[in-house]
């Protein structure tokens, strides 16, 4: 029955074998000298697809985008620190984010991506304690983050490993930073529901928003980290470094 293991063993090496670019994303050489612009090229073209999600890929709908916990400590001074946590939030208007700028660095293991999307609204639960803008903050609730007009840098570092014969990029360092032209925030619940002082907060940080967006900045950065970082690594995880950066692309 020497054929039935040749068969269990072909399909073993089937069931491993690492998955093909989808349809929609072209790759780039490795050897191309203008990998910036196929990058940028290709990603402009893909995106839409992108966010839509992909279950043969495990890539998630990106809009609107689930995150289930997001929490950030900031152990600064005393007059500054503050802890927020998001919970069951969603993340609205990554559908129209378009790729601005593709920097490919395959020697130093290293993508940069410049993104802007129109407008972001990051709704859900939140936590908050501490102080903001030398201000006590407290509450615990309903929160809504609207951003306009958002520029956003994703930086990551990532790795080469081996497994089943192939070899993969895995990731190994983060960030994301965003930039907005315009914040209106809205929180509910604050100081134990006294509506007054809510009030008068909210109306505080949206005055002073540019400095508010500092201080809540590390929560709504990761926020971003976790819509990219679930699309990368989806990617990189199934597709082997050779399917993405060919020697020689197909003509």
């Amino acid at each position: 029955m020497w054929y039935k293991a040749v068969f269990v063993a072909i399909c073993v090496c089937m069931s491993q074998a690492g998955k093909p670019l989808p349809p929609y994303i072209k790759p780039c050489s490795r050897f191309d000298p203008n990998i910036n612009q196929c990058a940028l090229e290709h990603g402009k073209e893909a995106i839409p697809h992108l966010v839509k999600g992909d279950p043969a890929y495990k890539i998630p709908p990106l809009d609107p985008f689930d995150i289930k916990e997001v929490k950030i400590i900031d152990d600064g001074p005393s007059a500054a620190s503050i802890s927020v946590t998001l919970t069951d939030s969603k993340i609205y208007g990554i559908r129209n984010i378009r790729m601005e700028k593709a920097e490919i660095n395959l020697d130093q293991q290293h993508h940069r991506f410049e993104l802007s999307v129109p407008l972001v609204q990051i709704i859900g639960q939140y936590e908050m304690s501490g102080r903001i803008l030398l201000l006590p903050i407290a509450g615990k609730g309903n929160i809504n983050l609207t951003l306009d007009h958002v520029y956003v840098v994703y930086n990551q570092y990532w790795k080469l490993a081996a497994r089943d014969g192939e070899t993969y990029m895995k990731r190994h360092n983060t960030t994301a930073t965003a930039t907005p032209e315009n914040v209106h925030i809205h929180i509910t619940n604050l100081f134990n529901g006294n509506k007054l002082l809510g009030d008068q907060m909210n109306i505080f940080l949206n005055e002073n928003w540019k400095d508010a967006f500092k201080e809540l900045s590390p929560t709504i950065f990761r926020a971003f980290s976790e819509v990219i970082n679930s699309l990368v690594h989806a990617l990189m995880a199934v597709i082997p470094f050779d399917n993405i950066y060919p020697e020689k692309v197909p003509s």
